[in-house]
């Protein structure tokens, strides 16, 4: 509990008191040159807000910093920062954690910092490694800001019951899908699966390399790759090849393996020798392989706009109660007149919150591992963002060059025509 006084504390501190008017600001999505810069600059205040108050709030940054349809952008623009970019509260405490595990180390060089571990470059000997290290305390120190968090949006007067409600499914979503980044050996898992994996062989990315002796549950310890980062100025011209391949990559993972990168933001890849290097298995997710193949066939008529296929697949999934089909088809009518009136960048990110609402309204319980499925596209989406490129069409494109991929099995197909 003493995370939660320590989290009140700096909450009523001056500077994080203005948290609440920075809120207000969120919604204000036409600004001049003159809030633009207001607003860069209440981004830039938030961020180290978030990092003082811990690291739930640093990995909420990292969450909104994906929905530039929800939030302003000048802001959104500047929580990208809290992926890699956190500020370090003692490296040398970490430094010698380190030095405790290799004696012979030449060098420690401090890489970045997100919300939950270090990344450090450790020379020993004559073999360069990449540490990745959780901070101390962070698991109770994680569990007690959500707690914390919670009780704000819950007693909060200016926020209506609608917005208290999402915002609590947001937290509640960080809260489970953030469990297992506390244990390195499931990440290591991971990574040895991935690396097996049919995705990552056919998508031409690369994975580091375990060191296992090395590691331990709360150090893991992997080859070091030179690599830049995917928004380097030196590859511009590489854009639309590093994107199509982080798609392909990401949209095979889910709806082909189902077992994916949750978490496929920009700062979790790097260039290197004409090949795309995946870093970070901390948050993955999986699906059964019928819900795998069912989304994706939802998804593909969805950008196609057959609205009746999509209340079909619905009901074959047993989701949906066939009496309602024709409602729940105009229903997702609207969603593509949501969509349409977004912006085009943002498209999936508007399609999957519309269809959520609607789920809601047709009473349809759906698989809570969905909720991986869909922060891994919009993550994907905010990727392919951040490197200019048509996002909707490279997602169109994949779809339609793996449509063999969800067509129903035999089984499916005698099992359906028996259910009508």
């Amino acid at each position: 509990m003493r995370y939660f006084f320590k989290s009140l504390r700096l909450l009523l501190k001056p500077c994080s008191a203005k948290i609440l008017f920075y809120v207000i600001l969120y919604n204000c999505h036409k600004a001049s040159h003159k809030k633009k810069l207001a607003l860069r600059n209440v981004g830039k205040t938030l961020c180290v807000i978030m990092t003082d108050l811990g690291p739930a709030f640093v990995k909420l940054g990292q969450v909104l910093s994906t929905r530039q349809d929800v939030i302003n952008y000048e802001i959104v623009s500047e929580f990208e920062k809290l992926y890699d970019n956190v500020t370090i509260q003692n490296p040398t405490t970490s430094m010698n954690r380190i030095r405790n595990s290799f004696p012979n180390t030449k060098n420690i060089t401090f890489i970045a910092a997100g919300s939950i571990a270090e990344v450090y470059k450790v020379e020993v000997d004559n073999n360069v490694y990449a540490v990745k290290l959780l901070k101390q305390n962070i698991e109770q120190r994680f569990y007690d800001n959500i707690s914390f968090i919670s009780f704000i949006i819950k007693h909060s007067i200016v926020l209506s019951k609608k917005i208290r409600m999402k915002l609590l499914r947001i937290v509640e979503n960080i809260n489970i899908t953030s469990k297992s980044e506390f244990n390195l050996y499931m990440e290591a898992a991971t990574i040895e699966r991935m690396h097996h994996s049919y995705t990552t062989r056919r998508c031409n990315i690369k994975i580091p390399k375990l060191e296992l002796k090395h590691s331990t549950n709360k150090m893991l310890v992997m080859e070091w790759i030179d690599g830049i980062s995917v928004t380097d100025n030196s590859i511009v011209e590489k854009r639309e090849y590093i994107a199509r391949m982080v798609a392909d990559f990401v949209l095979s993972q889910i709806y082909i393996d189902c077992f994916f990168h949750a978490d496929p933001h920009i700062g979790n890849f790097l260039f290197h020798n004409d090949s795309v290097v995946a870093l970070d298995f901390g948050m993955i997710g999986s699906i059964s392989k019928k819900d795998g193949r069912v989304f994706g066939r939802i998804i593909k008529a969805f950008l196609e706009e057959n609205y009746d296929d999509v209340a079909e697949l619905h009901i074959q999934a047993s989701y949906l109660n066939p009496s309602t089909k024709y409602t729940f088809s105009i229903a997702c009518r609207s969603i593509m007149i949501a969509v349409q009136n977004s912006k085009k960048e943002y498209a999936i990110s508007t399609l999957l919150k519309e269809l959520l609402s609607i789920v809601d309204n047709f009473d349809i319980d759906m698989n809570p591992n969905l909720a991986m499925m869909h922060k891994g596209m919009i993550s994907l989406e905010g990727f392919l963002n951040h490197l200019s490129v048509d996002c909707l069409e490279i997602i169109k494109e994949w779809f339609k060059k793996n449509e063999k991929e969800f067509l129903p099995s035999t089984f499916e197909k005698i099992f359906n025509s028996l259910k009508h």
